[in-house]
Formats: C-alpha cells, structure tokens, sequence
C-alpha cells in the first residue's frame, strides 16, 4: 500500500474513531468528578438537590454569620510641647508620664485615635517654654506607641510650627512606630487619601481637615486639608468608602474657649454627613462642645483637651473621652479543623455600624495628665452640653 493511501484511510477512518473514544472518556471523568463531589457535600433532606448549582444555592443561605466588634477611643488634642514637654524631660525624657492616669482606658481598647496638636522637629532641644510654636521632643513617640494610638489627625493650625520639614519628620516617625497620620501628605491629593485601619477585619477609614493653620507652608505649597475644600471631601469620603466599613472624618475648626460651635462647623459636619461618611469628631476650641445626630449619625463638635498645659481655666482641664464599639457582620466558610472567617473570603465585610457610645469626662492635672472625672465631676461637665446620660446608641 502506498504510503499516501495510508495516510488517508487513517485521516478518513482511525482519526475520527480515536476523537471519539476521547471525548466518550472526558464525559465519564467529568460524570464521575460531578457524583464524587456531590456526594461529599452535606445532604438537604427538605430539597431535592440534582446538580453542583443547587447545591451552590443552598450554600448562600447557609453561610454562617459572625457578628464582631472593634472599640476605639477618640480623644481631643494632644499637645506635647511646652510645660507637658518639661515635665517629660524633667521625668527622665519619659514619653510615657502623661499617661499614667488613664492608661487602663487606653490599654483596654483595639486602638486610639486622637489630633497630634505638637509636630516632631527631631531637635529635643527645643522646648519653648511659652508661645505658640510647638516642638514635641522625638521620645514623646514612646507614649503614643505603647498607649494604643494607631490613628493620629495631623490637620490642624500647628501643623506647620515647625516648617515643612516638621511635617515630613513628624509623617516619617509616625510611619516608623506604625502609626497612621491623615490630613497631611507631600501633596494636596494624598493629605485628602486618608487611612484606613483593619481590626478583626473590620476597616476603619479616616480623614482630617482643619479651618486653616498658623503658619504658612515654607515651599506655599499647602500639603494639610482644609475644611473648605467641600469637593475634595465628598470625592476623598468616596473613595474612602469603598475599601471601608465605617468612616470617621476629624474636624479641626470651631472658636476658641466657648460651648458653642459655629456656623463653619456645623457646615462642614453636615456636608461629611451627607456625603455618606459616618461620624465626625471635632476639636481646637479647648473646651467640650454639643453632640448632634444628624441623618441618624454621631457629631461631636469638640472633644476639648486630652493632654494638655493650660491650667488656667477650669474648662481647659475638662475634656471627653469616647469608648466607640462598632459591630459588623462577617460571612464566614467553613473550613477543617475549624470556621474561618475574613473580609477576603466570602466577599467583604458587611457595613460597620455603631453599637454604642461611653462617654468619658477628663480632667487634666499636673501641666499635662488626664484622669477620668469623679461622678460629681462627670455630671457636672457633660450638663455644660445638656448631655444626661454617659451612654449613647444608634
């Protein structure tokens, strides 16, 4: 037989016979892979599951649910320059001193969040005595470090007491300690992209905007967000959004040594609420100032002082402290030797939401320690906002 003829009668006939044979093959390894699998999932004796999609089916409605919660603390303004810096220094340099009367709160929770009102310089030499150029000395870092403070607001008037570079020390020994500043960046779009910290797979994202600052930017580049950049906040609380399950905006405005927030305020807070972030936290006026539910959402117009060295007034040595819980909802699959659940998992964690909030009174001893107040002293601080009770709720 020609070699050609024999080319032929394999294309023509043994070709197509051996195609056939193939896919007679795949058919019954794809049958029998389907039976095997079928057969080690869990049997439903309400339904009658034929196929690999019904079984998927069933499965989404019994995917367990896991309810977690995180609680932060938020604080008003930490200032730790001047006489909080001396007593520091004359402690031993010990960045932990101003803390020693509240550290049981602070250590209690997931994390804290506060506004750094003192910039690092990273001269510890340079303690002003008086003014308002402030210098924190670079071991102060110590307390916010082993206190919790995962979150810091870096937007406010003194941002810039120590030029551009402070701003670019004080980012740099933040992200060194693991620590979270928003409201600065090296340009006005990252001082607008905000943070986010994950606890127990929830994601917690900040921002932070401030009415204006007491010095200008060195370069007149200004890198700090501020509080009438209304766009650049709606489009910030956006994005933020989209890798969060809870927002919180601080807010660092209002007038000095009153009770009362202003117009500013109230605008900007509104605006944060209503372009879908869920709570915003003020400070700057040194004293405590109303909380307002708006939309359903939490407004606290000032946290007053948390450390600080103005002793001068009883209503400077008064602050508030927040003990935030958030609960969410986390899916979770089931998986040998035990459940795992993970925002990465079975999609994202569903939306965060408050469960409630303790309010802390302070107050402030010894140029720079707060303590949580007495009863008599809480109750006397919370009626100068017309607040009852210590506990709030959605």
């Amino acid at each position: 037989m020609k070699v050609n003829q024999l080319t032929l009668i394999l294309i023509k006939y043994v070709l197509p016979l051996l195609a056939l044979l193939a896919a007679g093959l795949g058919l019954y390894q794809w049958q029998f892979n389907q039976d095997t699998l079928l057969s080690s999932l869990p049997k439903n004796s309400d339904s009658d599951l034929q196929s690999l999609e019904d079984y998927y089916q069933a499965s989404q409605s019994l995917t367990p649910q896991t309810n977690t919660t995180v609680t932060l603390n938020a604080v008003g303004d930490i200032m730790l320059s001047r006489q909080v810096a001396r007593n520091m220094n004359q402690n031993q340099q010990n960045g932990l001193w101003p803390y020693q009367n509240i550290e049981q709160i602070l250590l209690e929770s997931d994390f804290n969040f506060g506004n750094l009102e003192s910039p690092f310089s990273g001269n510890n030499n340079l303690i002003p005595p008086t003014g308002l150029e402030f210098n924190a000395p670079t071991y102060a870092i110590d307390g916010l470090k082993k206190y919790n403070f995962k979150v810091l607001s870096l937007a406010n008037n003194h941002v810039y007491d120590q030029g551009d570079s402070g701003v670019t020390k004080t980012q740099d020994l933040l992200i060194q300690n693991d620590i979270i500043g928003v409201g600065t960046g090296q340009s006005k779009q990252s001082a607008w992209s905000g943070g986010v910290k994950e606890i127990n797979g929830v994601k917690i994202g900040f921002l932070a905007a401030t009415y204006g600052t007491n010095k200008p930017s060195n370069t007149g580049q200004t890198t700090v967000a501020k509080i009438s950049e209304l766009q650049m906040l709606n489009d910030a609380i956006i994005k933020l959004k989209s890798s969060s399950d809870f927002v919180i905006v601080s807010m660092h405005a209002g007038t000095e040594y009153t009770y009362q927030e202003t117009f500013a305020q109230t605008n900007f807070a509104h605006q944060v609420i209503q372009a879908g972030a869920d709570m915003v936290i003020g400070h700057h006026p040194h004293w405590i100032q109303p909380i307002e539910q708006y939309q359903g959402k939490y407004i606290f117009y000032s946290l007053g002082n948390f450390i600080f060295d103005q002793m001068w007034s009883q209503n400077t040595k008064e602050g508030l402290l927040l003990q935030i819980t958030l609960e969410s909802n986390i899916a979770c699959i089931a998986a040998q030797p035990e459940m795992q659940c993970s925002a990465g998992l079975q999609g994202s964690t569903s939306k965060a939401e408050v469960k409630s909030i303790n309010l802390v009174p302070i107050i402030i001893e010894n140029f720079g320690q707060p303590r949580p107040a007495s009863s008599e002293e809480a109750t006397n601080i919370l009626q100068k906002i017309n607040i009852q009770t210590t506990k709030l709720f959605p």
